[in-house]
């Protein structure tokens, strides 16, 4: 198999016979113009995604161009790297046609993929090795797009495609926060910094379950991005520290003289003799005084943020995976329920989703909520209009069901119909309706309340 693919064994499978292919014509007329040219092309091939569709035809198409370039780059004739350059265009074009000629292609499925590249599959060797074995079963399943999915295989592939595209957005914009949490670990800063890098740790798992929830919204997740890049950057320059100018010293020591470093511009050679300064100088004592007083609050803000989190793994494991999939947002807890079970057009509560409305609510009493908003969903069965409607109804029913059995009197409970506007798998089967038809219920934790009712 190609070296593009590694370990990819797929090419072995697929009956496109490309032994020879007639060279295509090149517009250009010398090899930069020819490369430029070529390139358009093979980014049209990716945008129909023949390297999925026609694979073997589109890789015979990368081993010519990366000769082309090789050749170039060598300095070998014009004539020899303009022959490669002209294969593999026409490989690139055979593969588009065939790309476009794929019978019973799984269109929701490419659609799926295109997002996982879009949001950077290949720019990570892991991930794109990832891609590359779900394609590769994707091709087996398919037996080469010749035959359709299994409504099972068509969920598999939806969720593992999804999941590649988080898993590339949370590296385009955590790559950096996970390179400085590992380079700090690698100084033994959970022993140096114990506080600084859970807090780092907390904010990490932060930004990575706000990015699963909303990758394509940027908004959604980049205040949590933020937070992220901040608190491993504080670690890496406690860690420094801690193994540097101030060894042997004290976290909080550390965290003093990183504060300073920053607010002061930088120490010089004020490290040692810093006490003796601060005597003499009211303006460096009352900004340092300052400084410690903020970091104080952090200290205070970062242990609630841990304390909350155990809360919040402690919630988790009080759910099973057919009860409800739990997210955390920020200060949010998004509670996913399965089990509702409402029958198609109904917005009664069945008697047997009753149990689980009172776990949740006693989840709702231990993070200490102030506010609700519950979100309720449709499959796609009958009209948008009727689907909002009945969708409101549902959330109507649950948030009755607290206030009326949970005695929710000090929570703002809000309640919104979606309808059929954000479904979880295909509207085409019965089994993707019915994870459609659910009730999502966002939860305003308040970690300071949670922290505090902790500490008790």
């Amino acid at each position: 198999m190609k070296k593009q693919l590694g370990t990819l064994a797929v090419a072995s499978m697929l009956t496109f016979s490309c032994a020879s292919i007639e060279k295509a014509d090149l517009a250009a007329t010398s090899p930069e113009g020819a490369f430029s040219e070529v390139k358009q092309v093979r980014t049209n091939a990716l945008d129909m995604q023949a390297d999925l569709l026609a694979m073997e035809t589109f890789l015979e198409g990368e081993d010519e161009y990366k000769d082309a370039r090789e050749d170039f780059k060598d300095g070998e004739e014009t004539e020899e790297v303009m022959e490669d350059l002209a294969e593999a265009k026409a490989y690139y074009e055979k593969a588009i046609s065939q790309a476009k000629g794929a019978q019973k292609s799984p269109e929701r499925i490419l659609q799926a993929r295109r997002h996982a590249l879009d949001a950077g599959a290949y720019d990570k060797t892991a991930i794109r090795e990832a891609l590359y074995e779900i394609d590769e079963d994707l091709i087996d399943e398919t037996d080469e797009f010749t035959e359709f999915l299994s409504v099972k295989d068509f969920n598999k592939f939806m969720q593992e495609y999804q999941e590649i595209e988080v898993q590339s957005v949370q590296h385009k914009e955590l790559a950096d926060v996970r390179d400085r949490i590992e380079n700090a670990e690698e100084k033994d800063a959970d022993d140096l910094a114990e506080r600084t890098y859970a807090r780092a740790l907390q904010d990490l798992a932060v930004a990575e379950n706000a990015i699963a929830q909303n990758p394509r919204n940027k908004m959604e997740y980049t205040d949590d991005v933020d937070y992220a890049e901040f608190s491993s950057k504080l670690l890496s320059d406690v860690t420094d520290k801690l193994t540097g100018v101030a060894e042997g010293a004290s976290e909080k020591v550390a965290l003093e003289l990183v504060r300073n470093d920053r607010q002061l511009g930088q120490l010089n050679n004020r490290v040692d003799s810093l006490s003796g300064e601060l005597d003499t100088s009211n303006s460096a004592a009352n900004l340092l005084a300052a400084t410690v007083a903020a970091q104080n609050e952090e200290y205070s803000e970062a242990q609630k943020k841990i304390k909350f989190q155990q809360e919040l793994d402690s919630v988790v494991s009080n759910y099973s995976e057919d009860q409800a999939e739990v997210y955390q947002q920020g200060d949010k807890v998004i509670l996913r329920l399965k089990d509702i079970g409402f029958a198609v057009g109904s917005a009664e509560i069945p008697e047997k989703s009753k149990e689980l409305l009172s776990k949740i609510d006693e989840t709702i009493e231990r993070l200490n909520a102030n506010e609700l908003t519950i979100q309720g969903h449709t499959d796609a069965t009958g009209s948008n209009q009727l689907n909002e409607k009945l969708s409101q109804q549902r959330a109507d029913s649950i948030a009755s069901y607290f206030k009326n059995n949970g005695q929710r009197n000090t929570v703002n409970i809000q309640t919104v119909g979606l309808g059929e506007s954000r479904p979880l798998a295909s509207n085409e089967t019965e089994e993707g309706r019915a994870l459609n038809r659910r009730v999502d219920i966002v939860i305003n934790a308040g970690q300071t309340g949670t922290t505090e009712r902790l500490s008790e």
